[in-house]
C-alpha cells in the first residue's frame, strides 16, 4: 500500500533534534537543511569553474542548521578559528540528516 499525499507531505516535514557534541562539550539543537536551502548553499559556494568552496559550505550549513545556539554571519570568524572537531561534528550531522554527507565526501575526495 502506498502513502497518501498527506502522509507523504507529513514525512517531508523538517524536524529538529538534539545533538551531543564530542568530548562532553554540551548539546546543541540542529535541523536538516531544506531542499531549497541546500540548493542555495551549493550554488552560492560553487565557482563558475565548478570548484566547491568547502569551508563556505560548512559555514553556511552551520548558520542554517544550528538552531540552538543560533549563530549569525557575525559569528563566522569565531567558527573559522574554532575547534575543528566540534565544527566538523555539527556540520557532518547536519549534512547526514539533510542527505548531503555522501555527495560532500565525493566532492571533497575529488579535490574540489
Amino acid at each position: 500500500m502506498y502513502l497518501s499525499k498527506d502522509s507523504f507531505l507529513n514525512a517531508l516535514t523538517i524536524t529538529e533534534e538534539d545533538f551531543e557534541l564530542p568530548n562532553g562539550a554540551g548539546t546543541v539543537r540542529i535541523k536538516p537543511v531544506s531542499l531549497e536551502e541546500r540548493t542555495q548553499i551549493q550554488q552560492a559556494h560553487t565557482g563558475k569553474d565548478g570548484k566547491t568552496d568547502n569551508l563556505g559550505i560548512q559555514t553556511a550549513l552551520l548558520l542554517t542548521g544550528l538552531m540552538e545556539p543560533r549563530l549569525t554571519p557575525a559569528d563566522v570568524p569565531a567558527l573559522k578559528a574554532g575547534h575543528p572537531a566540534l565544527v566538523d561534528a555539527i556540520t557532518m550531522r547536519v549534512m547526514a540528516i539533510s542527505g548531503m554527507a555522501e555527495d560532500f565526501e565525493k566532492k571533497a575526495g575529488a579535490g574540489s
